[in-house]
């Protein structure tokens, strides 16, 4: 089987691009499509919401109302015992809110609960005070009801806007407020407490006019406990249904020519569209007549996903056909409501008429982008293919070991940093070798380890090194003079033990510890040991008689070797350690360099490993003498 190789991969790439041109034509234009309905029905949401929005915030006008309300009842600004004082706050509350259309508290008083927990109300203290906008929209109808010797009568005053009361009609009979749905609803449980919303209805106070001419609204009702705990009233706040209109049909973010947006209900029944209305009675609700509908409307309100609406659903999309052209629509619940839904249909073609155009456009593009990108890969397969090779070869050489800097370029920047970084990578691996033995580098990098607390116990010839005297030169001299010659002189014996294949152990001040058979074993290696002593001493006699020894008196170093049994390996802490030996043998080695002092010699070892030049020599004898 063929080695899979980089360029092969990329000539493979360039193939396959070109054979799956049909395929990709067909996938831009099919992800186009599917791209565009998705952002159409993302569209439709966000406006549906922007719709629903808008109708929630004119709808809790009314409950706004009625917590301002129980708020100046909590304050004792409100006497829900006198008729006077709940028109005043009545009136205060329709002409501060201009979107309120009515306000109406039913006051009545509790003689107990009946068994489902409902108040049971004493019909004696029952009475209503309501205030309504005058039908010329200048001015307000006062209406009061009380009780009075067994029935409810109930007057209208006309109020003007500067508040001067005229025309009061005259007092007529009237059915019990309190038996009235808006009354009985909000006292019942579960209810009790909670606002209680009405479906639309005819405004009360214009049932005398023809139907074409009456007003609709909408309302909320709740049951008010004052004090605390006992039924004070009914509070009723009214909303014209045209503000509702207006949301739906004005809404500044929302293209009306292209969406029909409509309200209606989960039976199909219309609340609220563009155009003129006119109202019907269907089932004991006040709904639009369809006959105004736009046909595309009718069609939206047949279908079967409308019926799944609820307050627990998310938005729901569906399509139908009209007179030959297909319509997207959406359909979102309106909470605060008698279970309303907000419901926009839009033409498909407003979201893919341009959709062939860009089709044809993007053939077009990716027929040149292809051609383009087959001549550039030609181009930056043959330049790859020669980056790929210098990376090839830096590598090869860096598994061998061959760290000598090379000048590698190449055209694409990233490549560049491929080159950049083996670059850095053998120069970290060149200053390390200046602070561990480059063997145990290598052998660390050949086995793929990294280096962990531990060591090994193997036969070691070690190296002991010291100048005679050195404090007192130190001392003698300023510390840059002593920084140039001691590292002159380190150099000298760090070469010589290198070419000999010792390992530097350290450097400790002025003296050296070396050692020979580790990390890797070698072959008679107390000889070596004792060859880079003597070369040692040899080179730093020559050291001494060059300009850069500056005519001092040269240093007379001692050298103490051993060939012992130790451990070698990594010693320290978890998270720092050095590669070093350590035992009894290590320490005799050391002890041997210092006896040189007393024996009058400069070399003193004990070499057992192998026959060779290994023992004591005094400082008299000669260059050879042992």
């Amino acid at each position: 089987m063929p080695k899979i190789t980089l360029n092969r991969v990329f000539a493979l790439s360039l193939l396959g691009l070109l054979g799956g041109l049909a395929l990709l034509f067909w996938l831009v234009f099919h992800g186009l499509q599917v791209a565009l309905l998705k952002s159409a029905e993302e569209a439709r949401d966000r406006d549906s919401d922007t719709i629903v929005d808008s109708v929630t915030t004119y709808l809790s006008h009314a409950p706004g109302a009625v917590a301002k309300f129980q708020a100046l009842l909590a304050a004792r600004l409100v006497n829900v015992s006198d008729p006077g004082s709940l028109r005043d706050a009545l009136l205060a509350m329709i002409i501060h809110d201009g979107e309120i259309s009515e306000a109406t508290f039913t006051f009545a008083k509790s003689r107990g609960l009946d068994a489902k927990g409902t108040p049971i109300i004493d019909r004696t203290t029952v009475g209503q005070v309501s205030l309504f906008r005058a039908m010329s929209g200048v001015g307000y109808v006062h209406r009061n009801t009380w009780f009075q010797a067994g029935k409810f009568y109930s007057t209208h005053t006309h109020i003007a806007l500067d508040g001067q009361e005229n025309a009061v009609e005259p007092p007529v009979e009237v059915p019990n407020p309190a038996l009235h749905p808006t009354f009985l609803t909000p006292i019942r449980k579960p209810f009790y407490g909670q606002p209680v919303w009405t479906d639309l209805h005819y405004f009360a106070i214009d049932q005398a006019m023809p139907e074409a001419q009456r007003r609709v609204e909408v309302s909320v009702q709740k049951a008010i406990d004052y004090p605390p705990g006992q039924l004070a009233g009914v509070l009723r706040v009214g909303l014209f249904k045209g503000a509702i209109d207006r949301a739906v049909t004005k809404s500044p973010a929302i293209d009306t020519s292209t969406h029909s947006i409509f309200i209606c209900d989960n039976q199909g029944r219309l609340i609220a569209m563009a155009g003129p209305s006119r109202y019907m009675d269907s089932e004991g609700d006040l709904r639009l007549a369809p006959a105004n509908a736009p046909r595309q409307i009718l069609d939206a309100l047949k279908l079967p996903a409308l019926q799944t609406v609820d307050k627990t659903s998310l938005p729901v999309s569906g399509q139908f056909v009209t007179s030959g052209t297909t319509f997207l629509c959406t359909f979102r619940y309106l909470p605060d409501t008698q279970d309303w839904i907000v419901g926009m249909a839009v033409p498909e073609k407003v979201y893919l008429g341009d959709l062939w155009k860009i089709r044809t456009r993007v053939y077009l593009g990716s027929l040149g982008l292809v051609t383009l990108i087959t001549l550039m890969g030609i181009v930056i397969l043959y330049t790859v293919s020669v980056a790929h090779a210098v990376i090839l070869r830096e590598a090869a050489m860096m598994n061998e070991f061959i760290l000598d800097p090379s000048k590698n370029s190449c055209h694409f920047h990233d490549i560049n940093r491929v080159l950049s970084s083996l670059e850095r990578a053998k120069t970290a691996m060149r200053s390390m070798g200046k602070y561990v033995p480059m063997d145990l580098v290598r052998r660390l990098y050949h086995r793929d380890e990294e280096p962990s607390l531990g060591g090994e116990t193997t036969q070691l010839t070690v190296l002991f090194t010291d100048i005679k005297s050195f404090t007192a030169f130190a001392e003698s001299r300023d510390a840059d003079t002593v920084a140039i010659h001691l590292g002159a002189y380190l150099e000298v014996l760090a070469s010589v033990i290198q070419r000999e294949k010792g390992t530097i152990d350290k450097f400790i001040g002025d003296s050296v510890m070396a050692f020979w058979n580790a990390p890797e074993p070698l072959q008679g290696y107390s000889a070596l040991a004792c060859r880079a002593a003597l070369a040692g001493r040899a080179g730093l006699e020559r050291l001494y008689g060059t300009p850069a020894w500056e005519g001092m008196p040269g240093f007379v170093t001692r050298f103490g070797l051993h060939h012992c049994v130790a451990s070698v390996g990594h010693f320290g802490s978890p998270e720092r350690f050095n590669y070093t030996a350590i035992g009894d043998g290590i320490n005799l080695a050391s002890r041997l360099e210092g006896l040189n002092k007393y024996y009058g010699t400069t070399i003193m070892g004990i070499c057992v490993e192998t026959p060779g030049p290994c023992g004591g020599e005094r400082e008299d004898a000669g260059a050879g003498g042992i």
